[in-house]
């Protein structure tokens, strides 16, 4: 109501609300995922955990690089799995606190380049396993020719580098900024980032790139018990692209700061699949099973794969 004329309504400030019959405006609620509140707490604890299982798991590898159980996860290459999960852990702080311009520059590439890393090397690892026990037979010209040009460092370093290329475009056309939506509700002003399609499609690449991932892990799940971490994985790969589906179809429903807590979640869930689905097995053995991480045992899981094909 105006202060001159009792009879005369105007309209509330950009960052004011009024009730329907409401005689005066109120300040408008801000809502951003805080630092200070009881569901952050949750969720930062949880990403810490999952660094420090990480961190713990590294440790493990480096301690038994030489046996049998790392050499098969991937030896070496291991530790740039891990590394890039860490970074794609470190990526989810960028969710909390009021938006800022460096949070949401970093945001969705340190996400997508480190997490396409770690894929590109679940790709190849598997590529790789599935030639020696089921291609190799066929056609051990390709498998050879392969491994003689570096086949799976060159996959690793051109997907990354077309992720990379991707981000580059995103930010260029249209960088991600923060932004006040006053349209979700009519006494919310949100804090959010803004996100271009370019953005949006390096993520579909990381969908993309799950699913061949996921096509590989399932064909090689008749392979040799010690070799086969297939079942786990694909397991894990399939949790993976149904938090993605979930997040995906949450963002339409879910506004204010259950958004970004949202994604955070999800993203938790697809660390928590894929380090249980391919790690922490491996570790299982190392430090419960010791008679598994021998060279006899594995000798004797390729003899019995290989008497279970001759008899089929």
């Amino acid at each position: 109501v105006s202060s001159t004329d009792p009879y005369d309504c105007q309209a509330c400030g950009l960052g004011e609300w009024a009730p329907a019959g409401s005689e005066v405006c109120f300040n408008r609620t801000v809502e951003f995922l805080s630092w200070s509140e009881p569901l952050s707490w949750v969720l930062l604890a949880l990403a810490v955990l999952l660094m420090l299982l990480i961190a713990a798991l590294a440790v493990l590898f480096a301690l038994n690089t030489s046996t049998p159980v790392v050499k098969s996860a991937g030896g070496k290459s291991c530790f740039l799995m891990l590394g890039s999960l860490a970074c794609t852990c470190s990526s989810l702080f960028s969710y909390f606190g009021e938006p800022s311009r460096a949070a949401c520059l970093l945001r969705v590439p340190l996400f997508t380049i480190s997490f396409t890393v770690f894929l590109s090397c679940v790709a190849t690892r598997s590529f790789q396993v599935l030639c020696i026990f089921k291609l190799n037979a066929r056609c051990p010209a390709l498998y050879e020719a392969c491994m003689r040009h570096r086949g799976p460092v060159l996959f690793v370093v051109a997907s990354t580098a077309a992720q990379v290329a991707l981000c580059v475009v995103a930010e260029a056309a249209s960088p991600s900024v923060p932004r006040r939506n006053y349209g979700v509700r009519a006494e919310w002003v949100v804090l959010e980032c803004t996100q271009s399609a370019a953005a949006d499609a390096a993520i579909a690449y990381t969908v993309l790139l799950s699913a061949g991932c996921f096509a590989l892990s399932y064909a090689g799940t008749d392979l040799p018990a010690a070799y086969n971490e297939a079942k786990s994985l694909t397991v894990s790969l399939l949790l993976h692209l149904s938090c993605a589906a979930a997040v995906l179809c949450s963002q339409g429903a879910l506004r204010g700061r259950a958004e970004p807590a949202a994604r955070v979640l999800g993203t938790l869930g697809t660390l928590a699949a894929l380090l249980g689905g391919y790690f922490v097995p491996r570790a299982f053995v190392i430090l419960l099973r010791p008679h598994q991480n021998t060279a006899e045992h594995f000798q004797m899981a390729i003899q019995e794969y290989t008497r279970r094909r001759a008899a089929a």
